[in-house]
């Protein structure tokens, strides 16, 4: 069956100030500039309203001006995803997101639209983590202890985790033994310093009362100089990439190791994963039932301020659905998200008591409707999670230091949260390790930080 192609229009204000030709003006140059950089875009020679074409899709966009001080980007002949792909490509920085086009226009409207075309996908399968493996280091990394310790309790902590790779790395392994000890996290510290010093990590919109990092994904890590501590920082980055991506196929060796699949649950349930036997629903590409983890291809850093922190959350939440064929409304994990995998990026002597900045998990939490935690995701209100895990049972609550070179991995569902720093800045790489079923999971909730 044949996509329906629309029209569609994204409107683009006028800042104050600003004269509708000079508005105009940095618009057609901005469009006009990914004509000349990607080969499928065609400019329409001679047309006033700055028609571009891209002749192997059929699309259109035009530029024409309203009276009411605003430009419209005209969008022919796309479908509504298209439309979507489109306003990602127009939003990126090297378009109509640069800074001299939004100190002459207000983009928020192409923003939203970017927010609900990511909003509307489904939750991204990951790739394949088998293509990272590196058995022998982390065999190192997570021995047969740690990995009971997560199975037992959904959560290991892995002191120099960084270090002990690094050293395991044949590529690395030089450089790094000629290194102080913690000489590792401290460049991986510096290293995330400078993406924020460049202007690579920024603000969610979450509001501060959520949280108050400013973060960045990263498929991959470039030297911004060529000495020979900008090539350590660089080292450090991309193990500190290598081993969470390690950390998936490292999991997937023993079926012990990779987690639940997640069932629907009604109000009455506890637990927050398993299928009944003979339930396991297949896992989707490119996992396997061998291999069931996959690995996102970014890994988000983040820096927080001092006295910076995350409110309690869930990596992988619920949220009410009704199946079809069903009229009654069953629980559902929001995501794919299995393990979350965090190596830190500060000092390797933090110091829980003295510099704050704790990452607090809350053992047991990630249960379905009728736990305190689940019930609260589900039906947000009142003191929400802040007032269940002020009652969690104290014997089931860990607080975790973010040393430099520390591996944490933790069950997704676990509800956890980030203590304030007391003097500095708190910085770590993140990534999460996914199982992706075919499920309805609705995916990430996006926002502009994002992006």
């Amino acid at each position: 069956t044949a996509t329906a192609t629309l029209s569609h229009r994204v409107s683009l204000k006028l800042k104050p100030g600003v004269s509708p030709s000079v508005a105009k003006g940095q618009v057609k140059t901005a469009l006009e500039s990914i004509t000349s950089t990607e080969d499928f875009w065609k400019l329409s020679s001679g047309s006033e309203s700055s028609v571009i074409e891209v002749p192997a899709f059929g699309w259109r966009i035009g530029l024409d001006s309203e009276p009411e001080g605003a430009l419209t980007l005209a969008l022919d002949r796309v479908s509504e995803e298209e439309c979507g792909w489109l306003c990602v490509r127009l939003f990126r920085k090297d378009c109509l997101g640069s800074k001299a086009l939004k100190d002459c226009v207000d983009i928020s409207h192409l923003a939203k639209r970017v927010l609900e075309h990511y909003n509307s996908l489904a939750p991204d399968p990951g790739t394949d983590a088998q293509v990272y493996a590196a058995p022998e280091a982390l065999a190192a990394v997570l021995t047969p202890e740690k990995l009971d310790e997560l199975r037992r309790t959904g959560l290991v902590i892995v002191d120099d985790a960084l270090g002990t790779f690094m050293a395991m790395q044949p590529a690395e392994a030089a450089s790094a033994n000629e290194e102080a000890a913690g000489e590792s996290a401290l460049s991986l510290r510096r290293g995330v310093r400078s993406l924020s010093e460049r202007g690579l990590l920024a603000l969610t919109s979450q509001g501060a009362h959520v949280r108050e990092d400013s973060v960045g994904w990263f498929d991959g890590f470039e030297s911004d100089g060529d000495d020979e501590g900008d090539l350590r920082e660089t080292r450090a980055l991309r193990s500190g990439l290598a081993l969470l991506r390690g950390v998936a196929a490292h999991l997937n060796r023993d079926p012990r190791d990779h987690g639940e699949p997640f069932a629907d649950l009604d109000e009455g349930q506890t637990e927050g994963t398993g299928f009944a036997a003979g339930a396991v629903a297949p896992p989707l590409a490119p996992g396997t039932l061998e291999a069931p983890l996959t690995v996102p291809s970014h890994v988000m850093v983040a820096q927080y301020p001092a006295g910076g922190h995350y409110c309690p959350h869930s990596d992988n939440g619920l949220e009410w659905i009704t199946p079809a064929g069903v009229s009654s409304q069953v629980a559902r994990r929001r995501n794919h998200r299995c393990f979350t995998a965090i190596v830190y990026a500060n000092r390797p002597d933090w110091d829980a008591e003295k510099d704050g900045g704790c990452l607090r998990v809350y053992l047991g939490s990630g249960g379905g409707p009728g736990s305190a935690c689940g019930a609260a995701l589900l039906n947000p209100g009142n003191d929400g999670l802040d007032g269940a895990v002020a009652q969690w049972p104290r014997d089931k609550v860990v607080e975790v230091a973010p040393k430099g070179g520390r591996l944490v991995v933790f069950d997704s569902t676990l509800v956890h949260q980030v203590l304030p720093s007391k003097a500095e800045e708190r910085r770590a790489m993140t990534m999460w390790i996914g199982r992706p079923i075919s499920n309805q999971a609705k995916g990430e909730t996006w926002d502009v930080g994002e992006f």
